[in-house]
């Protein structure tokens, strides 16, 4: 198991999560509903892998289009990260010309 919430402690706290990921180099998410927890177990990664380049978030199909989506798009971004060569992607969604 990588980290326990049965004590009600969160993922922030998790002593597991308190350490660097100097390996982690891609991760693609599968199946997304843009949750909070989601958000926040993406951010404590991209806080911690210093050396991670690539981001691949695939939305659950019924949430692609959904206005709580493109919210959570937007605060992925603004998240905090270790690594200044991180892309981050959404392959999944079709997105017009920015």
């Amino acid at each position: 198991m990588l980290f326990s919430l049965d004590k009600g402690e969160g993922l922030r706290e998790a002593s597991s999560l308190q350490s660097a990921f100097h390996c982690l180099k891609t991760m693609e998410i599968k199946n997304s509903i843009g949750s909070t927890s989601e958000l926040e177990f993406i951010a404590i990664l991209l806080e911690r892998a210093v050396n991670i380049k690539e981001v691949n978030i695939n939305a659950k199909s019924s949430m692609r289009q959904s206005m709580d989506f493109t919210q959570f798009r937007e605060k992925l971004f603004s998240l905090p990260q270790a690594s200044s060569d991180l892309v981050m992607s959404f392959p999944d969604l079709k997105l017009g010309c920015q």
